[in-house]
């Protein structure tokens, strides 16, 4: 095949998310139905989530098997593409089990895919936007593999070894035939993405999309007193509009990958969209390399992680309707021991995190407290993400309010019987919090004091105030 007839041709049809966006929308009704799956294992840990206590080993396993419905999913949109390029007749039930035959090589390279993503996220953006950039085919690679067929060995006493070691020299290296296990994708995605970075980069944007948008929407035009309602919507869409995007993701890799890729999988030429999608009707969208759409995802995006972003802080905020009441306060030794009981009538300790709870003593020069810049480093370790932050905050100056975190923490349920701690909610009732924070100071203990409850947002107002010679029942 001659590989700059081949070439020239990909530069006469469309571009590869264009080539993508126009398969994906001619097959969408395809791409739907291979998502109930996931939609449905995605329901049901949603819903098991929400309406029930789960422990963090049971809610991980919920998070596995979510993520091994969505790669699922990864492999049968690519699947769909190849099949429909080389004409072959199409059976979703066929191509949903040997889909299910590749996931373990698939599902490893996804895992470690996101790991390097994350961790360059962590670290600093722009590592984490580089990689996935680069990283976003690895998968991709692992599920072509099931289009080509080994091959034979030769006799190594038939075979020169010289003349073996020269042809291996020339020869390039395959991108799906006779791949090791342990060669999970990354280094030929990472050889595909550089000369077609942005292409890529604009697939992740679009993967982002997929996610955010659905939210945003639901937290506009939702709030909590819908209950699961809220967050069965966000599962369906983000779910549906998902399987669209790995549509477009799937065929825009089949057209982005070289010529001789292509071949390994029994293409011979950059296929006309046309032909491919036959009878069904194709909406060709011009997506790939105008800026007015590309900035307009990018708009969408923007605003969309925003609105996110601000309904999770909201989240962290202890509700106006939760009552809490002060029971009892003691000292042991140099630690404080307070006891709270708490109500929340409407979201069920949703939003609650007990390690987040602090203490103020009130000064002796004011007893109206003033705003604070930051809060003081907690003596708890926080097994929050807020709480987390909070702790690791730089010490206030003299002037500023200085906060305690409890050193440990006991929640009671109504009847008596001691909670984990990483599953609170939900529960419909009212708890009991034994809260001791470790004095830094011995004078303070007998000072008056406040409990806040800190978010994102802030202390906010203080929940209770009392002091140990106080008499309490």
């Amino acid at each position: 095949m001659n590989k700059e007839k081949l070439n020239g041709a990909a530069k006469t049809l469309l571009m590869p998310i264009d080539w993508g966006l126009g398969f994906a929308l001619a097959h969408k009704w395809s791409l739907l139905t291979l998502a109930l799956l996931p939609t449905c294992l995605e329901l049901v840990a949603s819903y098991a989530m929400y309406h029930h206590r789960l422990l963090r080993q049971e809610a991980m396993i919920m998070f596995v098997l979510t993520s091994i419905a969505n790669v699922w999913l990864f492999i049968a949109s690519v699947m769909l593409v190849i099949e429909s390029v080389k004409g072959t007749e199409i059976s979703l039930w066929r191509m949903g089990l040997r889909a299910f035959v590749l996931l373990p090589k698939v599902l490893i390279s996804y895992f470690l895919t996101l790991f390097f993503i994350l961790l360059g996220l962590r670290a600093f953006v722009v590592p984490g936007l580089v990689f996935i950039g680069f990283l976003i085919w690895a998968p991709a690679f692992c599920a072509g593999e099931a289009y080509t067929k080994r091959t034979k060995k030769k006799d190594q006493d038939d075979v020169d070894p010289e003349a073996a070691a020269a042809a291996a020299s020339l020869k390039p290296v395959p991108f799906f035939t006779d791949r090791p296990v342990w060669d999970l994708g990354l280094v030929r995605s990472w050889r595909v993405a550089g000369p077609t970075f942005f292409s890529s980069f604009q697939l992740a944007l679009l993967f982002l999309a997929s996610f955010v948008v659905p939210m945003a929407l639901v937290d506009l035009f939702g709030d909590a007193t819908l209950g699961y309602s809220a967050q069965g919507a966000k599962v369906i869409l983000t779910s549906f509009l998902g399987a669209i995007v790995k549509g477009i993701w799937a065929g825009t890799f089949i057209m982005i990958i070289p010529p001789d890729a292509r071949l390994e999988l029994g293409i011979d030429s950059y296929p006309d969209l046309q032909k491919v999608c036959a009878p069904k009707s194709i909406t060709n969208l011009r997506y790939e390399g105008r800026l007015g759409p590309q900035f307009g995802v990018l708009f969408v995006c923007a605003v969309s992680t925003w609105i996110v972003v601000q309904q999770t802080i909201a989240q962290t905020d202890m509700p106006s309707n939760v009552t809490t009441e002060l029971t009892k306060i003691e000292a042991d030794d140099d630690e404080l021991v307070v006891t709270l009981r708490m109500f929340d009538p409407s979201q069920e300790y949703r939003w609650f995190a007990p390690e987040r709870f602090r203490l103020e003593f009130e000064s002796s020069e004011s007893k109206v407290p003033s705003v604070p810049e930051a809060p003081a480093p907690s003596t708890a370790e926080p097994a929050d993400p807020v709480a987390a932050l909070l702790s690791s905050a730089t010490a206030p100056s003299a002037d500023s309010r200085e906060f305690l975190g409890p050193s440990t923490i006991v929640v009671f349920d109504k009847d008596g019987v001691i909670m984990p701690l990483d599953s609170l909610s939900p529960y419909d009732g009212p708890i009991k919090i034994i809260l001791r924070f470790e004095m830094q100071r011995k004078g303070d203990i007998k000072r008056p004091f406040s409990i806040f409850y800190y978010s994102f947002s802030g202390p906010g107002r203080a929940l209770i105030s009392g002091e140990l010679d106080s008499t309490w029942s």
